[in-house]
C-alpha cells in the first residue's frame, strides 16, 4: 500500500486502470516494472481527473494533492470495443486491500467494474451497486459514479452533471 500524503486521506477515488496512452508511453521509457510505478504513480491525473476536479469545483492538481487515488488494474490490458480490458481478478484483490485499509473510510467508485469488484470484495449484493447510490457497509461508506472517461456520454447531459457534481461534493464533505 503506497503511503499518502494528501489532505484527506479518507477519501479514496477508485478507478479502474492506467489507458492505453499512459501505459506504451511508460514502457517505452522504463519498461514494465517502470510503467507500474508510473500507472501507481499517476493514477486519475489525465482526462478522468480532469472531470473529477471540474465536478468538484477544484482544478486538477487541487484534486491530485487532496484526495487518494488507486486504480485497481496496475497495467493496461488491451483494448475491448470501444473501452480497456479490465481484469477482474486482480481487481476484486486489490478491492479487498484497498477495503483493509483503516485510514480510507470513504471510496468513490469510478463505472460498473470498480463497483462490482468492490460489491464481490465486501460480500454485498452487487444489484445495490448503481450510479449515484451511496452504499454503507460498517465504518466504511461508498459512492458508485458512472465513469468519467470519454466514451461514457452520461456526463454529456448537463442533469446528469450537475446531479453527480452536487452528490459527489457533498459525499467527500
Amino acid at each position: 500500500m503506497k503511503e499518502s500524503f494528501t489532505e484527506r486521506p479518507n477519501v479514496c477515488f477508485v478507478g479502474q486502470g492506467p489507458n492505453q496512452m499512459s501505459w506504451v508511453k511508460s514502457m517505452g521509457a522504463g519498461g514494465r516494472e517502470y510503467a507500474r510505478r508510473e500507472a501507481e504513480r499517476l493514477a486519475l491525473t489525465g482526462a478522468v481527473g480532469n472531470t473529477l476536479a471540474s465536478l468538484l469545483g477544484m482544478s486538477r492538481l487541487e484534486f491530485c494533492v487532496e484526495f487518494r487515488r488507486e486504480n485497481l488494474n496496475s497495467e493496461f490490458n488491451g483494448k475491448a470495443g470501444k473501452g480497456d480490458v479490465f481484469n477482474r481478478v486482480e481487481g476484486i484483490d486489490r478491492a479487498k486491500a484497498l477495503l483493509d485499509d483503516e485510514e480510507i473510510t470513504k471510496y468513490v467508485l469510478l463505472g460498473a467494474n470498480v463497483a462490482m469488484c468492490f460489491a464481490i470484495a465486501s460480500n454485498a449484493a452487487a444489484k445495490n451497486w448503481s450510479p449515484l447510490s451511496i452504499i454503507e457497509r460498517g465504518d466504511k461508506s461508498f459512492l458508485c459514479l458512472p465513469h468519467p472517461s470519454g466514451i461514457n456520454t452520461w456526463y454529456n447531459d448537463q442533469n446528469n452533471k450537475a446531479v453527480a457534481s452536487k452528490t459527489l461534493k457533498e459525499f467527500v464533505s
